[in-house]
Protein backbone atom coordinates (compact mmCIF):
# COMPACT_ATOMS: atom_id res chain seq x y z
CA UNK A 1 0.00 0.00 0.00
CA UNK A 2 0.98 3.30 -0.96
CA UNK A 3 0.87 6.76 0.27
CA UNK A 4 1.92 10.04 -2.12
CA UNK A 5 3.06 13.91 -1.74
CA UNK A 6 1.43 16.84 -3.21
CA UNK A 7 2.42 19.70 -0.54
CA UNK A 8 5.32 21.43 -0.02
CA UNK A 9 4.71 23.23 2.82
CA UNK A 10 6.59 26.47 3.34
CA UNK A 11 6.81 27.43 7.38
CA UNK A 12 9.29 30.11 6.52
CA UNK A 13 6.45 33.01 4.94
CA UNK A 14 3.03 31.31 6.57
CA UNK A 15 1.95 29.87 3.57
CA UNK A 16 1.18 26.36 2.27
CA UNK A 17 1.62 25.77 -1.51
CA UNK A 18 -0.13 23.65 -3.66
CA UNK A 19 1.68 21.75 -6.59
CA UNK A 20 -0.11 21.02 -9.26
CA UNK A 21 2.05 19.75 -12.06
CA UNK A 22 1.29 16.30 -13.55
CA UNK A 23 4.26 14.60 -12.41
CA UNK A 24 2.98 15.42 -8.74
CA UNK A 25 -0.55 14.52 -9.48
CA UNK A 26 0.73 10.94 -11.45
CA UNK A 27 2.10 10.10 -7.68
CA UNK A 28 -1.03 11.08 -6.03
CA UNK A 29 -3.44 8.19 -7.52
CA UNK A 30 -3.10 4.91 -8.18
CA UNK A 31 -3.93 3.88 -11.84
CA UNK A 32 -5.02 1.02 -11.07
CA UNK A 33 -4.36 -1.18 -7.72
CA UNK A 34 -2.73 -4.37 -9.17
CA UNK A 35 0.23 -3.78 -6.65
CA UNK A 36 -2.09 -3.49 -3.79
CA UNK A 37 -5.33 -6.21 -4.97
CA UNK A 38 -3.95 -9.37 -3.59
CA UNK A 39 -2.65 -7.82 -0.10
CA UNK A 40 -6.45 -6.60 0.07
CA UNK A 41 -7.74 -9.49 -0.53
CA UNK A 42 -5.66 -10.83 2.18
CA UNK A 43 -6.15 -8.02 4.86
CA UNK A 44 -8.94 -6.24 4.39
CA UNK A 45 -11.55 -7.72 1.88
CA UNK A 46 -14.28 -5.92 3.74
CA UNK A 47 -13.86 -2.43 5.40
CA UNK A 48 -17.23 -0.83 7.13
CA UNK A 49 -18.53 2.42 7.84
CA UNK A 50 -20.52 3.12 10.83
CA UNK A 51 -23.35 5.81 10.29
CA UNK A 52 -26.74 7.23 12.14
CA UNK A 53 -30.18 6.18 10.19
CA UNK A 54 -31.59 8.78 12.35
CA UNK A 55 -29.33 11.06 9.60
CA UNK A 56 -31.05 12.13 6.00
CA UNK A 57 -27.32 11.89 4.65
CA UNK A 58 -26.09 8.75 6.39
CA UNK A 59 -29.09 7.22 5.10
CA UNK A 60 -27.83 7.95 1.08
CA UNK A 61 -25.13 5.44 1.89
CA UNK A 62 -27.90 2.66 0.95
CA UNK A 63 -30.89 4.54 -0.08
CA UNK A 64 -28.67 6.61 -3.32
CA UNK A 65 -25.10 4.64 -3.22
CA UNK A 66 -23.42 7.99 -2.29
CA UNK A 67 -20.29 8.71 0.09
CA UNK A 68 -18.89 11.78 1.30
CA UNK A 69 -15.63 12.67 1.20
CA UNK A 70 -15.21 14.75 4.31
CA UNK A 71 -12.66 17.85 4.30
CA UNK A 72 -10.03 17.61 7.06
CA UNK A 73 -11.26 20.77 9.16
CA UNK A 74 -14.50 19.05 9.73
CA UNK A 75 -12.65 15.10 11.32
CA UNK A 76 -13.43 14.61 14.81
CA UNK A 77 -9.97 14.90 15.56
CA UNK A 78 -8.74 18.73 15.32
CA UNK A 79 -5.11 16.89 15.24
CA UNK A 80 -6.10 14.45 12.30
CA UNK A 81 -4.49 15.72 8.98
CA UNK A 82 -3.13 18.77 10.19
CA UNK A 83 -0.71 17.02 12.73
CA UNK A 84 1.48 18.67 15.07
CA UNK A 85 4.92 18.96 14.01
CA UNK A 86 8.46 19.36 16.63
CA UNK A 87 10.04 22.35 14.29
CA UNK A 88 13.90 21.46 14.30
CA UNK A 89 15.30 25.38 15.53
CA UNK A 90 18.49 24.49 16.28
CA UNK A 91 18.70 24.82 12.40
CA UNK A 92 18.18 28.72 12.28
CA UNK A 93 22.02 29.02 13.48
CA UNK A 94 22.98 26.19 10.41
CA UNK A 95 24.20 27.98 6.75
CA UNK A 96 22.55 25.61 5.31
CA UNK A 97 19.10 27.30 6.80
CA UNK A 98 20.00 31.05 5.70
CA UNK A 99 20.85 29.41 1.96
CA UNK A 100 17.27 28.39 2.04
CA UNK A 101 16.08 31.22 3.46
CA UNK A 102 17.02 32.68 0.25
CA UNK A 103 15.96 30.40 -1.90
CA UNK A 104 12.46 31.10 -0.74
CA UNK A 105 13.11 34.76 -0.69
CA UNK A 106 13.90 34.00 -4.64
CA UNK A 107 10.88 31.30 -4.74
CA UNK A 108 8.26 33.68 -3.61
CA UNK A 109 9.37 37.16 -4.41
CA UNK A 110 9.78 38.28 -0.98
CA UNK A 111 11.75 40.96 -2.41
CA UNK A 112 10.44 41.94 -5.73
CA UNK A 113 12.38 44.87 -5.98
CA UNK A 114 15.88 43.34 -5.28
CA UNK A 115 17.84 41.41 -7.75
CA UNK A 116 18.82 38.38 -6.13
CA UNK A 117 22.80 38.24 -6.91
CA UNK A 118 22.52 42.15 -5.58
CA UNK A 119 24.37 42.97 -1.81
CA UNK A 120 20.57 44.48 -1.11
CA UNK A 121 19.04 41.20 -1.44
CA UNK A 122 21.55 39.51 1.09
CA UNK A 123 21.23 42.22 3.27
CA UNK A 124 17.21 41.73 2.91
CA UNK A 125 17.67 38.09 3.98
CA UNK A 126 19.67 38.68 6.33
CA UNK A 127 17.42 40.77 8.62
CA UNK A 128 14.75 38.06 7.56
CA UNK A 129 16.94 36.10 9.77
CA UNK A 130 17.44 38.24 12.60
CA UNK A 131 13.73 38.66 12.79
CA UNK A 132 13.28 34.60 13.02
CA UNK A 133 16.47 34.72 15.51
CA UNK A 134 14.25 36.60 17.74
CA UNK A 135 11.90 34.38 18.65
CA UNK A 136 11.83 31.35 16.95
CA UNK A 137 9.16 29.04 18.43
CA UNK A 138 6.65 32.07 18.19
CA UNK A 139 7.49 32.76 14.88
CA UNK A 140 7.16 29.24 13.21
CA UNK A 141 4.17 28.64 15.94
CA UNK A 142 2.42 31.71 14.01
CA UNK A 143 3.28 30.15 10.68
CA UNK A 144 2.04 26.48 11.39
CA UNK A 145 -1.03 28.09 12.51
CA UNK A 146 -1.63 29.95 9.26
CA UNK A 147 -1.13 26.84 7.71
CA UNK A 148 -3.36 24.86 9.70
CA UNK A 149 -6.07 27.29 9.30
CA UNK A 150 -5.59 27.97 5.25
CA UNK A 151 -7.38 26.30 2.68
CA UNK A 152 -4.67 24.47 1.48
CA UNK A 153 -6.42 21.47 2.27
CA UNK A 154 -10.02 21.97 0.53
CA UNK A 155 -8.74 19.93 -2.41
CA UNK A 156 -8.53 16.97 -0.27
CA UNK A 157 -11.48 14.86 1.06
CA UNK A 158 -11.44 11.68 3.27
CA UNK A 159 -13.46 8.42 3.56
CA UNK A 160 -12.51 6.70 6.65
CA UNK A 161 -13.26 3.14 6.98
CA UNK A 162 -12.48 0.34 9.90
CA UNK A 163 -11.82 -2.87 9.60
CA UNK A 164 -14.11 -4.07 12.64
CA UNK A 165 -17.51 -3.80 12.40
CA UNK A 166 -17.75 -5.25 16.17
CA UNK A 167 -16.68 -2.48 17.95
CA UNK A 168 -18.44 -1.25 20.79
CA UNK A 169 -17.07 2.53 21.43
CA UNK A 170 -17.81 3.20 17.39
CA UNK A 171 -21.04 1.56 17.64
CA UNK A 172 -21.29 4.16 20.46
CA UNK A 173 -19.65 7.27 18.76
CA UNK A 174 -20.02 6.63 15.59
CA UNK A 175 -23.79 5.35 14.94
CA UNK A 176 -25.91 6.71 17.79
CA UNK A 177 -25.24 4.62 20.63
CA UNK A 178 -25.86 1.64 19.04
CA UNK A 179 -29.19 3.11 17.52
CA UNK A 180 -27.43 3.24 13.85
CA UNK A 181 -26.19 0.72 10.92
CA UNK A 182 -22.97 -0.26 9.28
CA UNK A 183 -22.25 -0.67 6.04
CA UNK A 184 -19.93 -3.61 4.45
CA UNK A 185 -18.01 -2.63 1.22
CA UNK A 186 -15.99 -4.55 -0.59
CA UNK A 187 -12.53 -2.86 -0.28
CA UNK A 188 -11.37 -3.37 -3.64
CA UNK A 189 -15.06 -2.40 -5.96
CA UNK A 190 -15.22 0.31 -3.71
CA UNK A 191 -11.68 1.67 -4.78
CA UNK A 192 -12.16 1.32 -8.15
CA UNK A 193 -15.29 2.83 -7.87
CA UNK A 194 -14.39 6.14 -6.65
CA UNK A 195 -10.84 6.70 -8.08
CA UNK A 196 -8.37 8.85 -8.89
CA UNK A 197 -8.00 8.45 -5.20
CA UNK A 198 -5.18 6.76 -3.23
CA UNK A 199 -5.53 4.55 0.12
CA UNK A 200 -3.63 3.80 3.02
CA UNK A 201 -3.97 1.93 6.51
CA UNK A 202 -3.50 4.55 9.48
CA UNK A 203 -0.46 4.10 11.22
CA UNK A 204 -0.96 5.35 15.47
CA UNK A 205 2.03 7.26 16.88
CA UNK A 206 2.75 8.98 20.25
CA UNK A 207 4.61 11.54 19.53
CA UNK A 208 4.83 14.63 17.10
CA UNK A 209 6.35 14.50 13.86
CA UNK A 210 10.15 15.77 13.56
CA UNK A 211 10.33 18.85 10.65
CA UNK A 212 13.65 20.05 8.99
CA UNK A 213 13.61 23.22 7.44
CA UNK A 214 17.10 22.35 5.58
CA UNK A 215 15.36 18.96 4.47
CA UNK A 216 11.85 20.51 3.42
CA UNK A 217 11.47 19.48 0.35
CA UNK A 218 12.71 15.32 1.29
CA UNK A 219 9.80 15.35 3.69
CA UNK A 220 6.85 13.23 3.02
CA UNK A 221 4.13 15.41 3.98
CA UNK A 222 1.61 13.22 3.16
CA UNK A 223 2.26 10.50 4.76
CA UNK A 224 1.20 12.45 7.77
CA UNK A 225 -2.57 11.98 6.53
CA UNK A 226 -2.53 8.29 7.83
CA UNK A 227 -0.77 9.22 10.93
CA UNK A 228 -3.21 9.77 14.34
CA UNK A 229 -2.37 9.66 17.49
CA UNK A 230 -2.40 6.71 19.63
CA UNK A 231 -5.85 7.71 21.79
CA UNK A 232 -7.19 6.58 18.48
CA UNK A 233 -6.12 3.20 17.99
CA UNK A 234 -9.46 1.08 18.61
CA UNK A 235 -10.81 2.66 15.03
CA UNK A 236 -8.48 0.44 13.38
CA UNK A 237 -8.69 2.98 10.54
CA UNK A 238 -8.17 2.49 7.11
CA UNK A 239 -8.12 5.67 4.76
CA UNK A 240 -9.32 6.30 0.74
CA UNK A 241 -7.92 10.12 -0.09
CA UNK A 242 -8.06 12.32 -3.05
CA UNK A 243 -6.43 15.50 -3.71
CA UNK A 244 -9.43 16.73 -6.49
CA UNK A 245 -11.95 18.50 -4.74
CA UNK A 246 -13.19 21.14 -6.58
CA UNK A 247 -16.10 23.74 -5.17
CA UNK A 248 -16.29 21.42 -2.66
CA UNK A 249 -17.82 18.48 -4.35
CA UNK A 250 -17.67 16.04 -2.36
CA UNK A 251 -20.32 13.47 -3.37
CA UNK A 252 -18.97 10.03 -4.56
CA UNK A 253 -21.51 7.19 -6.20
CA UNK A 254 -20.94 3.91 -6.61
CA UNK A 255 -22.47 0.79 -7.47
CA UNK A 256 -25.22 -1.55 -5.40
CA UNK A 257 -22.81 -4.46 -5.98
CA UNK A 258 -19.93 -2.68 -3.71
CA UNK A 259 -22.05 -2.93 -0.58
CA UNK A 260 -21.76 -6.83 0.51
CA UNK A 261 -23.56 -6.49 3.73
CA UNK A 262 -25.34 -4.65 6.80
CA UNK A 263 -25.13 -4.44 10.33
CA UNK A 264 -27.31 -3.15 12.76
CA UNK A 265 -27.07 -1.77 16.09
CA UNK A 266 -28.28 -3.73 19.41
CA UNK A 267 -30.42 -0.71 20.57
CA UNK A 268 -31.75 -0.23 16.51
CA UNK A 269 -35.87 1.03 17.08
CA UNK A 270 -37.95 -1.30 14.82
CA UNK A 271 -38.95 1.55 13.02
CA UNK A 272 -35.48 2.00 11.38
CA UNK A 273 -34.86 -1.73 11.40
CA UNK A 274 -37.79 -2.14 8.84
CA UNK A 275 -37.20 1.19 6.87
CA UNK A 276 -33.39 -0.06 6.43
CA UNK A 277 -35.32 -3.66 5.48
CA UNK A 278 -37.68 -1.79 3.01
CA UNK A 279 -34.60 -0.16 1.48
CA UNK A 280 -33.25 -3.67 0.54
CA UNK A 281 -35.93 -4.98 -0.38
CA UNK A 282 -37.17 -2.18 -2.39
CA UNK A 283 -33.56 -1.43 -4.10
CA UNK A 284 -31.47 -3.76 -3.84
CA UNK A 285 -31.82 -7.45 -5.69
CA UNK A 286 -28.62 -9.52 -4.71
CA UNK A 287 -29.81 -10.01 -1.07
CA UNK A 288 -27.70 -8.59 0.61
CA UNK A 289 -27.06 -10.24 4.34
CA UNK A 290 -28.36 -8.26 7.45
CA UNK A 291 -27.40 -8.87 10.59
CA UNK A 292 -28.23 -7.48 14.31
CA UNK A 293 -25.29 -6.82 16.68
CA UNK A 294 -26.22 -9.12 20.20
CA UNK A 295 -24.52 -8.82 23.60
CA UNK A 296 -22.15 -11.60 24.54
CA UNK A 297 -23.83 -11.99 28.11
CA UNK A 298 -20.58 -13.83 29.25
CA UNK A 299 -17.94 -11.40 28.07
CA UNK A 300 -17.90 -7.57 26.74
CA UNK A 301 -17.64 -8.39 23.33
CA UNK A 302 -20.69 -8.41 20.70
CA UNK A 303 -21.40 -10.61 18.04
CA UNK A 304 -23.72 -10.43 15.16
CA UNK A 305 -26.97 -12.41 14.10
CA UNK A 306 -28.35 -12.59 10.87
CA UNK A 307 -31.99 -11.58 10.70
CA UNK A 308 -34.01 -13.33 8.32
Amino acid sequence: MVGFSFYAVDYLEYSAVKIISSKFMKEIVFENISEIEDKIKKDVPLLYKYRDWNCSNHRKIITDNQIWLSHPKTLNDDMDIRVPLKFSYEEIYDPLFFEKLKKYALDNNWFPNLLSNSRDFNIACENKLDIIKQNPVQYFNNSFNMVYNSDTYDCIGILSLTSNPHNRPMWAHYANNSQGFCIGFDTIELFKNIMPISFYKVDYVSEAMEWSFIKAEEEKITEWFYIKHVDWINEAEYRFITPEIINNERIRNFNKTVIKEILVGANISDKNLNEIIEVLKTNYSNNIPLYKIVRDNSSYKIKRQQLK
